[in-house]
């Protein structure tokens, strides 16, 4: 017997956009502590390569703008995505009060999806936190019992 499938649909959230800004802000404080090389030719490799990491940066939070996902999930870690493609979470998925870090196959690729709590409302992030827990627990089981 099929379990129930519970649906959610995420779009892009302010904590995602606020933990992108704080890592392009460690990327840049990165580059103060590159030694200033005396050469001509480094410099302008070094300050070309800061210029395509912002630029690749900038262009990641402008693109968050049309961000989102649906899938349905089971309490046993096995969902689907809005294409209609299978996936199974996996153990190394992490639930905390801040983001679930959903690890999972599908088509025998491992991705990882994180989604921020306020992406869901409060009702719907618990039952996912939920989900992701009792589907790690199971798991866990199966694997002790083989």
């Amino acid at each position: 017997m099929e379990e129930r499938r519970h649906s959610f649909s995420v779009s892009s959230s302010f904590d995602q956009r606020l933990s992108l800004v704080v890592f392009i802000l460690v990327c840049s404080t990165s580059f103060l502590v590159w030694p200033s090389p005396d050469n001509l030719l480094l410099r302008l490799f070094k300050y070309v390569l800061i210029a395509v990491v912002f630029v690749f940066l900038i262009h990641s939070l402008w693109r968050l703008g049309d961000w989102q996902r649906r899938f349905s999930l089971n309490a046993n870690g096995e969902g689907r995505l809005e294409d209609g493609e299978v996936f199974y979470i996996l153990k190394e998925t992490r639930v905390t009060p801040f983001v679930c870090l959903i690890y999972y196959v599908a088509n025998d690729k491992k991705q990882l999806l994180p989604i921020w709590a306020d992406m869901l409302s409060d009702t719907d992030y618990r039952h996912l936190c939920r989900l992701l827990l009792q589907a790690k627990t199971k798991q866990a089981k199966s694997h002790l019992e083989t």
